[in-house]
């Protein structure tokens, strides 16, 4: 069922219905409406939230550098087609250019492949199509705001709102003398109206819901630098991560499944364990993608 459907069934009201919309949804880029509760519970989403939220105080583009050591990575090569088979891989690009190997990882964002934008040649089977068509990719937003000085608690490490324009918020500098920096993160339908809203109009939305949340300050006269960050409109993502909706437990395994020759499937929308669609998700993806093309290529030596 729904979220929306398990709320009512279990006749939630006030604060009581907040709090269980928040659980069951701040998470996940998806409405009440939209989020499976069976498939949230299958995605460990529940984890992360009774769980300790790690960061990478330098940034996580450490963890693709990283990963890339010693590796040639082409930028600025959008791909068009994917000819796949039991031999081989061969990628033309949308500049007519071609690569070819004898294995190949894909790791295209679900946004991008629910949309069509790759063309598989053959055509993927029938189990993909469905996992991929069974797989949600929502809107995500976040508007990164600078302040001349911090206004919030020190010791605040997210303050998540259950009504407003705004899903949560968070300091760069938790707990720390860093930048007072405030991330305005939203997800779902609050995401998707900032997105509509438009980047100058989402920075003052979330202006002026900080000043209803914190009522004594005044943060549009704070404020010195913002930058809006809208992964709907991004046309290499479509989207900020996935969810699974009604129906939809299972879904993640078959985009997994290695069923498509030499051509194996890798990204966090594959991943359901610990916590599908994280960082740790990705990683660990790549990993057992790897453990796949690495015993095609020793095999067909």
């Amino acid at each position: 069922m729904s979220a929306a459907s398990f709320i009512t069934k279990k006749d939630y009201q006030g604060r009581a219905r907040e709090l269980a919309q928040l659980t069951l949804t701040a998470h996940l880029p998806g409405g009440v409406e939209e989020v499976g509760v069976k498939g949230l519970a299958a995605d460990g989403v529940l984890h992360l939230e009774e769980g300790i939220n790690h960061r990478v105080i330098d940034g996580y583009d450490l963890l693709p550098q990283h990963v890339a050591t010693g590796l040639d990575i082409r930028f600025g090569c959008p791909v068009a087609m994917v000819a796949w088979g039991t031999d081989g891989v061969e990628i033309t690009l949308q500049d007519g250019r071609t690569f070819s190997g004898r294995a190949a990882i894909n790791t295209v964002p679900h946004g991008v492949l629910a949309a069509g934008l790759v063309d598989f040649q053959p055509s993927l089977p029938e189990s993909k199509g469905d996992a991929i068509k069974r797989i949600a990719t929502g809107p995500v937003a976040k508007v990164l705001l600078s302040f001349d000085e911090r206004f919030w608690p020190r010791q605040m490490s997210q303050m998540i709102c259950g009504t407003g324009p705004i899903t949560l918020y968070w300091p760069t500098s938790f707990g720390t003398d860093g930048p007072p920096v405030l991330i305005a993160y939203a997800t779902g339908p609050r995401a998707r109206a900032l997105s509509e809203a438009g980047p100058d109009a989402a920075v003052e939305i979330a202006l002026q819901d900080l000043r209803r949340v914190f009522p004594r300050v005044r943060p549009t006269q704070l404020v010195r630098g913002a930058r809006f960050v809208d992964w709907l409109t991004e046309p290499y993502a479509l989207g900020g991560y996935t969810f699974l909706p009604p129906g939809s437990v299972g879904a993640r395994a078959g985009l997994a499944a290695p069923d498509t020759g030499a051509l194996f499937w890798a990204g966090s929308a594959t991943v359901w364990s610990p916590v599908a669609d994280t960082v740790e998700a990705a990683y660990l993806s790549g990993l057992r993608a790897a453990r796949q093309t690495s015993a095609v290529l020793i095999s067909h030596r």
